[in-house]
């Protein structure tokens, strides 16, 4: 009786890949278990057991019907492969796919639309208006001032300085270094990019282009080095490091940025990096808020919604800057920092124009300590306080003490060092705040 219904049960998944009512008939007349299942009621009946006999019988005659049944409807109401339902002389597409909801550019506008249907319903909605430069992107990696080889090149460079790409820097470094268009980066190139078929890179343009590309990024990058970020999050590094924390704290930060890179170098491992960095990050978005308002200003009229944008860009600004004062750390203990050409042509510049709005003749270092800028000698480099910086200056102690960036002397600094016994010439001194 086990064995007789198991084949009954197998029978409706047989039949479901039948087409026409032959091969029916064939499948009940010929397959060798329903032959078997014949054997089984006949040998039920030799031993007397006519009632189970009956019933296997009769489910055997029922199945059949059903299946010459279900052939006979599909043969008179589908068509065309099942793909088309037909009543009298209507036709109807059969979609076997799940229905869902999408939106969709139109010439005018957007609309709704309901996957598999020819439905749409405009949407009338403010918020997509500031989108609409984006409607007919067809592709995410590419747009009217970018091309995909250059989206290509761009997240390839993303990956291998964040250590996620198949080779390492350095082995990218030495194959570009032996031949631009190495066959070992256009394979690895054409990797990266078979991984990413929905951005619709074509193989033997965008591969060979973006592999042109990188090997000019990869050479701007090592010539950038630490100047790769930019100077407002340099400069929100240095201010965070030099704005009185504990000397604990920085031994403390100094251990982890090399521990980090030293892993990371070693190893390839970013977990403590990316630790660090994260961690480091929420103290310089506390230390921004707190100490630096105006770092980047935002009107008080602002609504909420560029508010949340404006909360986005400082957590970038804080995200960027943790990533390079960790590096700087851990490559040169704090000591010192990269500046820039303009940067470092910008001390002369500034204190010739507040000696001139002093009355002071330019290029004559002063050895004794004066009062703070006024406003006015502010004004005439360019920057005037904000009435919170005026604040904050009512708590700050005036200090003259030796600093080193270039002067009016003949002394020129390539670094500027953040101790204050690090000096560009031993007769410049300047007034320099000091944190209360």
């Amino acid at each position: 009786m086990n064995a007789a219904g198991r084949i009954l049960d197998g029978i409706p998944r047989r039949i479901a890949q039948l087409a026409d009512l032959t091969q029916v008939h064939s499948y009940f007349a010929a397959d060798p278990m329903i032959g078997k299942l014949h054997t089984l009621i006949a040998d039920l009946r030799t031993l007397g057991a006519a009632v189970p006999a009956d019933e296997l019988d009769t489910r055997l005659k029922t199945a059949r019907d059903q299946a010459l049944r279900a052939v006979r409807d599909k043969r008179e109401l589908v068509s065309e492969g099942g793909d088309t339902l037909r009543l009298g002389r209507h036709a109807f597409t059969v979609h076997r796919q799940p229905v869902d909801l999408t939106l969709v550019a139109r010439e005018e506008g957007m609309a709704y639309q309901v996957t598999g249907t020819d439905y749409q319903s405009p949407v009338d909605d403010e918020r997509l208006q500031p989108l609409q430069r984006y409607w007919n992107q067809s592709l995410v990696s590419e747009a009217p001032a970018l091309s995909r080889a250059e989206y290509l090149a761009g997240r390839l460079l993303e990956a291998l300085l964040e250590g996620k790409a198949e080779r390492s820097w350095a082995d990218v470094r030495t194959l570009l270094a032996e031949d631009p268009q190495h066959p070992q980066l256009l394979e690895m190139v054409r990797r990266f990019a078979a991984a990413r078929y929905q951005e619709g890179y074509q193989k033997g343009i965008h591969d060979d282009d973006a592999l042109r590309l990188l090997g000019a990024l990869v050479a701007m990058q090592d010539q950038a080095g630490l100047l790769a970020w930019g100077p407002t999050e340099r400069a929100l590094a240095l201010l965070y490091w030099q704005h009185g924390h504990l000397i604990a704290h920085r031994e403390s930060l100094l251990r982890r940025a090399r521990a980090a890179m030293q892993m990371h170098d070693l190893f390839g491992r970013r977990d403590a990096l990316d630790q660090l960095e994260a961690d480091t990050a929420r103290s310089l978005n506390h230390f921004a808020r707190d100490v630096l308002p105006d770092l980047l200003p935002l009107a008080d009229t602002a609504d909420e919604e560029a508010r949340d944008a404006h909360k986005g860009r400082i957590a970038t600004l804080c995200d960027q800057a943790a990533a390079y004062l960790v590096r700087e750390l851990a490559a040169h203990n704090g000591e010192t920092w990269a500046v820039s050409g303009a940067g470092e042509d910008w001390p002369p510049r500034c204190c010739a124009s507040w000696s001139a709005a002093a009355g002071a003749k330019p290029g004559r270092p002063t050895s004794t300590p004066r009062r703070p800028p006024s406003a006015g000698a502010w004004r005439a480099i360019g920057w005037a306080p904000t009435p919170s910086t005026r604040r904050r200056s009512r708590s700050t102690g005036w200090t003259t003490r030796p600093v080193c960036w270039p002067c009016h002397c003949s002394a020129r600094a390539s670094t500027w060092r953040s101790t204050a016994r690090s000096t560009a010439c031993a007769a410049s001194t300047r007034a320099w705040p000091r944190a209360a």
